[in-house]
């Protein structure tokens, strides 16, 4: 019920939805002072939703950074997690060719540090996501894309059931107590889930290093294009982490972190 309900009600949790309603009511509205009201509160959502230099300063704080130490040569782990939900799933091209999201430097930030040998195992974590339909498994996709760059298959641990980054950590789990015990473990995701999982992970005793990828977050410039102009995809940016602070909050209070 709870991915079920995630699901179906994550397109009230985006901004270009709130001002969409707002102008709607405006033009609605017979009132004159509410019209005014209710359209002037549109155009400042949608002018602060959309500008990139405030969303910066949020998302700055937001994120999860990467520790000098990380980079040490003797900083080295057994196994990598890496969480699912960087791959275009729903792209068909002929011929087989694996399609990364937006998301795709969670895979080629992981593929470095392996070639780079701060790991030695993959674990693949992630099936589908979809809430009706069939559809093919991630981890499944990648484990058959790094054979094809020439990760050899016994690396190559893959998790392909769960749906979320709770059944991620539970699954995963299960899978690392089992085959490798009571090792070093590398955690993969965008900065801006890291907080949400790595407290997942934690939660269930499972002790992780994080190693965050995909930043949302750029150098804090004074310019005047971010700080006055909107921009389209801030507005996308916010969805994001708006969902992650829903997300985060929601597992909170279900005693999941």
């Amino acid at each position: 019920m709870f991915f079920i309900l995630s699901k179906l009600l994550s397109f009230l949790l985006r901004p270009i939805i709130w001002v969409l309603i707002l102008f709607i009511g405006g033009l609605w509205t017979k009132k004159p002072k509410r019209k005014k009201k209710l359209l002037l509160l549109a155009f400042l959502t949608f002018y602060f939703f959309s500008n990139a230099f405030l969303f910066n300063l949020v998302v700055h704080w937001w994120e999860t950074d990467n520790p000098e130490v990380f980079f040490a040569k003797e900083n080295t782990f057994d196994v990598a997690i890496l969480l699912g939900g960087y791959s275009d799933m729903g792209v068909e091209v002929k011929g087989g060719i694996h399609h990364l999201s937006g998301a795709g430097n969670r895979f080629h930030h992981a593929l470095q540090l392996y070639k780079d040998g701060k790991f030695n195992y993959w674990l693949l974590t992630g099936g589908s996501g979809r809430l009706l339909g069939a559809e093919k498994k991630e981890a499944d996709e990648v484990r058959d894309l790094l054979i094809q760059l020439g990760v050899e298959e016994s690396k190559i641990i893959v998790e392909n059931q769960s749906r979320n980054t709770r059944e991620n950590a539970i699954y995963s789990k299960k899978i690392l107590e089992e085959q490798f015990p009571e090792q070093d473990y590398l955690l993969i995701s965008s900065a801006w889930h890291m907080p949400r999982a790595q407290a997942c992970f934690e939660k269930i005793g499972l002790k992780v290093q994080p190693y965050s990828s995909d930043f949302k977050s750029k150098k804090i410039e004074f310019r005047p294009e971010p700080i006055l102009l909107p921009n389209a995809g801030t507005l996308a940016d916010w969805d994001l982490l708006i969902k992650e602070w829903i997300g985060y909050l929601v597992y909170k209070l279900k005693g999941f972190l």
